[in-house]
């Protein structure tokens, strides 16, 4: 079936308005034509291998942003802002298809994002995209990614216990209507460190999502084994 965030991002209305222009060139190649997916691809994948690397994934995002917003750097900042949700877009995407050994080489396709994976790459930065924009509204108490000197990539409980509340509009889950914040703060700390990092966030959003079986969770639940 046809994916489209278009109708999710009513759903986050204290999401940023930068995490929205992040998400306008790749919502459209996720739910374009193939021609304009296969026209990204082979400007993604220049050498023409099938095999890109987080590299690559990263500078094709930030030339992709930096057409689509030429003025003033505005693409550049953007890119830089939500540089740290492109590595879970790109983990999770390059892990969908099965993994195989690479012929002539150590690495194996799980290190690299395939053709086939291509157009859930596109959605996962969408998706991605709108978690770091949560986590970096909670870290640092308010603010936006790329634009808060108090942001130091983890939240703590102070942080969860003072903002969880300001969140709960949020078109994800795990989010919404928490009653006991101490223990969803534990869930999302799996290492037990007193610190939810973005990986740990992610993770637990994912999770959330899938268990509910919403429109994200049916689009992050492709290709995982246990799901």
């Amino acid at each position: 079936s046809q994916f489209t965030l278009t109708g999710i991002l009513d759903d986050f209305p204290g999401s940023s308005e930068r995490v929205k222009k992040i998400i306008v060139p790749f919502e459209a190649l996720a739910t374009g034509p193939r021609s304009g997916r296969q026209a990204a691809w082979r400007i993604l994948d220049n050498n023409g291998n099938g095999h890109v690397s987080l590299a690559e994934f990263d500078s094709w995002v930030q030339k992709t942003l930096m057409l689509r917003y030429p003025s003033q750097q505005e693409g550049l900042l953007l890119w830089k802002a939500f540089r740290p949700s492109y590595i879970r877009a790109f983990l999770d995407a390059a892990d969908i298809t099965p993994d195989s050994k690479i012929k002539g080489t150590s690495a194996s396709n799980d290190d690299y994002i395939q053709w086939m994976e291509f157009k859930h790459s596109c959605r996962y930065l969408c998706i991605y995209g709108l978690m770091f924009d949560t986590f970096a509204f909670i870290d640092g108490y308010g603010g936006e990614p790329g634009k808060d000197k108090d942001d130091d990539r983890r939240i703590d409980s102070n942080e969860w216990n003072t903002m969880y509340g300001k969140v709960s509009n949020s078109g994800f889950v795990g989010l919404q209507g928490i009653t006991d914040p101490t223990a969803v703060f534990r869930k999302m700390d799996s290492d037990g460190h007193g610190m939810v990092l973005l990986k740990e966030w992610c993770e637990y959003l994912k999770k959330t999502e899938i268990e509910a079986d919403t429109e994200i969770g049916q689009q992050l639940a492709v290709g995982d084994s246990d799901s």
